[in-house]
């Protein structure tokens, strides 16, 4: 039985989904989602800082040092799988045809991707980023609790942003 398509090998095959897991780890470094808490609002207990992640939540600006971000690994992974995913969704929705060159297009998204690990490993072992289960705490903000509030890239704020449209009876004292 013969077909008109010709047999793919493994690297046509492997090319969109190593270019989707590049392309969407640069996606998640680059966009700015701010998330807010209901402790913006009043800060009683001192300052509160800003919440990053696109699209969960996943970096936290540290209160002990502006040089250092609480980051959740686990969820910057899953990010990256989320978004892959819907690049992957969206070239195949849109038909979006294979790479004439197959092996380039590879070439190119491994160094992509191989950039953005090294930019991310040298950020942990320096110490920017500071690897925790959770970003939330029990007294002033839980993870469940964030919501979020802007968008931008690379802009970013230390001060968390108060939203009164996600939190119009602001913060309780727990």
């Amino acid at each position: 039985m013969a077909t008109d398509r010709a047999p793919r090998g493994l690297l046509v095959r492997l090319t969109a989904p190593l270019l989707a897991v590049a392309a969407s780890s640069w996606i998640v470094a680059l966009v700015s989602l701010e998330w807010s808490f209901p402790y913006c609002l009043s800060q009683e207990d001192g300052p509160a800082t800003a919440v990053y992640g696109f699209p969960l939540p996943y970096t936290r600006m540290s209160l002990v040092s502006s040089a250092v971000d609480d980051f959740m690994p686990h969820v910057y992974l899953l990010n990256v799988a989320i978004v892959a995913t819907a690049l992957l969704f969206a070239a195949r929705t849109l038909r979006v045809r294979p790479p004439r060159r197959p092996a380039l297009t590879a070439t190119v998204a491994a160094a992509l991707l191989g950039v953005q690990v090294l930019l991310q490993g040298a950020a942990l072992a320096s110490g920017f980023l500071n690897p925790t289960m959770s970003i939330g705490d029990s007294s002033y903000g839980l993870y469940s609790e964030l919501r979020p509030v802007s968008v931008g890239i690379l802009r970013i704020n230390y001060e968390c942003t108060p939203s009164r449209w996600w939190f119009p009876g602001g913060w309780q004292h727990k």
